[in-house]
């Protein structure tokens, strides 16, 4: 009978300890009428005025969470009626408490701003970076074409990763993409564009040349242009042109491309040349008839006078051409 009636008493003992436990903290809440927060996230300690003995609880309920302000720096307003529904929501004991509660909340969040000067002056240090990077000693210049309007984010530690995808071009404009990060977490992607001008001496007609017609040191000149739009072989050296033919009509201040000429015709059909072939360490001679024009370098086809036979060979000078042994 007393072994019945101690356990009995602890059994009390138990369950009088659990319901201490069990229930909830007195706690006093003032939530304020009118208040600015650091993060987007609403949490009940940043918007009210907590009084809890329990220390426990009063964390649990500081850290209760009633949504959150999507863009840095926007205010929005709260009623009673909807405070209450997200308190009532947010999974959180809310049992003995004593609030105050103003009849609408006004809640905003505190931000900064990045100016639009940053952006454009990281996106030019990032272009010319890569210029750098590359080598290119042709001068440039860049022309401003998109730059990000100011960002309002939210308050922290502001870094950036800038990256060129396509790299730099001068035909087209060049973009870069600018991460924003707060804290060092991603936050927003921001885009720069601009359009790289190069300049470079190169060689320029001096007056209008019809196709076919010899180039002379006369109707040339260097002079510094800008190239971003020339395909590659452009010349630069003024020596090159001289003595070539233009392939087609150009206008007076043309910059001249490889691709715009050609060797001359100094050999004609039916002249009388020297074949010549090497044998060893000898050098063998011979009359021979061309049977094609040739340019210097071209492979044409001669008769031989003595042999009759007909044979290919390159073109040496306006009297030679050279064939195999």
């Amino acid at each position: 009978m007393i072994k019945k009636f101690c356990i009995l008493c602890i059994s009390l003992v138990c369950f009088v300890s659990t319901a201490t436990v069990l229930a909830a903290a007195p706690a006093v809440i003032s939530v304020y009428d009118n208040v600015t927060i650091s993060k987007s996230e609403i949490l009940l300690g940043d918007i009210a005025q907590i009084s809890c003995d329990d220390a426990n609880r009063a964390a649990e309920l500081s850290a209760m969470k009633l949504g959150t302000i999507p863009v840095p720096g926007q205010k929005i307003l709260l009623s009673s009626r909807v405070f209450e529904l997200r308190t009532r929501s947010s999974g959180v004991n809310c049992d003995d408490i004593s609030w105050t509660i103003p009849d609408t909340i006004a809640i905003s969040t505190d931000s900064q701003t990045i100016a639009s000067e940053i952006f454009s002056q990281m996106g030019q240090k990032a272009i010319t970076d890569q210029l750098k990077s590359q080598q290119d000693k042709r001068e440039y210049t860049l022309e401003v074409l998109t730059v990000p309007k100011p960002m309002r984010v939210p308050m922290g530690t502001i870094s950036y990763d800038l990256s060129i995808p396509l790299g730099v071009k001068s035909v087209v404009p060049t973009s870069v993409y600018i991460w924003v990060n707060i804290d060092g977490e991603p936050y927003k992607k921001a885009f720069f564009r601009a359009k790289v001008h190069m300049y470079e001496s190169v060689v320029v007609t001096n007056r209008a040349m019809a196709a076919g017609e010899l180039v002379t040191p006369d109707d040339i000149h260097v002079e510094k242009k800008e190239v971003s739009a020339l395909m590659a072989g452009y010349m630069t050296d003024s020596k090159k042109p001289i003595g070539f033919i233009m392939k087609r009509m150009t206008n007076s201040g043309t910059v001249i491309e490889e691709s715009m000429l050609d060797k001359p015709v100094i050999l004609k059909t039916g002249s009388m040349i020297h074949i010549t072939a090497k044998i060893g360490e000898a050098n063998v001679q011979t009359q021979g008839i061309a049977l094609q024009d040739g340019k210097n370098g071209q492979v044409i086809r001669v008769r031989n006078t003595v042999t009759k036979k007909i044979v290919s060979g390159t073109v040496i000078d306006a009297d030679t051409v050279q064939v195999a042994a």
